[in-house]
C-alpha cells in the first residue's frame, strides 16, 4: 500500500504535534518509508510548503529528505486527465459553487492534484481535513469517496505501518 501525504499532514504534524525538538523520531520514520516508496509526497504538496511556510525545519525538511522522491504531476497524461475530471465535477455539480471551482482551478493547490494522484496510482490519501457540507470549500474527504480513493488521517497511517515515536 502507498500512502500519499497532504500539505495539512505535514504542517499540521509539525505544528501541533510532533515538532522536531519533541518528536524527532517521527521525522526519521515518515523518510524512511518515504525513501522505501510507501509515503510519496507529490510536487505541488513539496511547492506549497515551500511557498507558505517560513524558513523552519518542516520546509527544510521536505527540500532535503523528499526532493529526491518527489513524484510530478504535471508530467503524466493519466494525473493530468483525471485532476481535469475532478475539476470538471465541481464545475458541472449542482452542490458546488463557483467560488469552489476557482479555489481548486488554480494549478498550484495542491487538493484535486493529490487526489488525482491516488485515484490513478491506487494509492491511500493522508489528510488531517474532515467531510463538509460546504458549497464554497471543497474538502478532500468528499471528493475521495467521489472518486472511489481510501481517505485516512495521519494516526491511522502511523498505526498501519507500524510508526511508534521512539526509535
Amino acid at each position: 500500500m502507498t500512502y500519499v501525504l497532504d500539505s495539512n499532514t505535514l504542517i499540521t504534524s509539525y505544528k501541533y504535534y510532533y515538532s522536531q525538538e519533541i518528536a524527532p523520531h517521527f521525522w526519521e520514520h515518515i523518510s524512511e518509508w518515504i525513501t522505501k516508496g510507501t509515503i510519496i509526497v507529490i510536487d505541488v504538496v513539496k511547492n506549497e510548503i515551500c511557498r507558505f511556510e517560513e524558513d523552519d525545519f518542516l520546509k527544510q525538511w521536505v527540500i532535503d529528505e523528499c526532493s529526491e522522491y518527489i513524484f510530478n504531476t504535471g508530467e503524466d497524461g493519466a494525473v493530468i486527465k483525471q485532476w481535469s475530471d475532478i475539476l470538471n465535477f465541481i464545475n458541472v455539480s449542482s452542490f458546488y459553487s463557483d467560488k469552489a471551482y476557482r479555489a481548486w482551478a488554480d494549478d498550484s493547490i495542491a487538493d484535486p492534484w493529490l487526489i488525482a494522484f491516488c485515484a490513478v496510482q491506487n494509492a491511500t490519501c493522508v489528510t488531517f481535513e474532515q467531510p463538509s457540507t460546504s458549497q464554497n470549500k471543497p474538502k478532500i474527504p468528499n471528493f475521495c469517496s467521489s472518486f472511489n480513493v481510501r481517505c485516512i488521517n495521519l494516526f491511522e497511517m502511523m498505526r498501519e505501518l507500524g510508526i511508534t515515536l521512539i526509535k
